[in-house]
């Protein structure tokens, strides 16, 4: 009895872990990489700054990086039952006009269900952090993000996939 009900919840786990394992795919028109999330990895890739600390719950996943200041907006398809984060400018030491849109862009996305879920330190000393948002999503969806601030909008997730942008 103990042997069958132990292999039950190892099934269990096995078939629940799976779930969600679809990759990401992210449409960008610009120069852009992706690299699993950890310290001394590079967050933008025209300048030598780097992760100094990461939270544990997204150590390992990937993450998209791309130049600094490219401002362009990147599409991203969310396949059922994933778990996007988004990291965004902390708005440190960013121009009173740049600074005012971005905080703007953080309320409209607490709106659509985006959670803060704390930051990532960096080693570029204007920056100082990036703020990470988190939202799950149940359903599949298409989203589309603006590229605000110097590192724009980095996506994190446990899989993604590049996809050329559609002209």
């Amino acid at each position: 009895m103990f042997r069958k009900l132990l292999l039950f919840i190892i099934l269990a786990v096995a078939v629940t872990s799976y779930a969600g394992d679809s990759a990401v795919k992210v449409e960008y028109d610009g120069k852009i990489e992706i690299h699993n999330l950890h310290k001394d990895v590079r967050y933008v890739l025209n300048r030598k700054h780097v992760f100094t600390n990461v939270p544990q719950n997204l150590l390992f996943n990937q993450v998209t990086i791309m130049n600094g200041s490219a401002h362009k907006k990147i599409k991203v398809t969310v396949p059922d039952n994933t778990v996007l984060h988004i990291c965004l400018d902390s708005g440190l030491n960013t121009k009173k006009k740049y600074k005012s849109e971005l905080n703007e862009y953080i309320r409209y996305l607490q709106r659509q269900g985006w959670r803060t879920a704390g930051k990532i330190t960096t080693s570029d000393t204007r920056m100082k952090y990036l703020r990470v948002f988190t939202k799950m999503f149940y359903k599949g969806a298409s989203e589309e993000f603006l590229g605000l601030g110097f590192p724009g909008v980095m996506i994190i997730a446990k899989s993604i996939e590049l996809e050329k942008a559609k002209e």
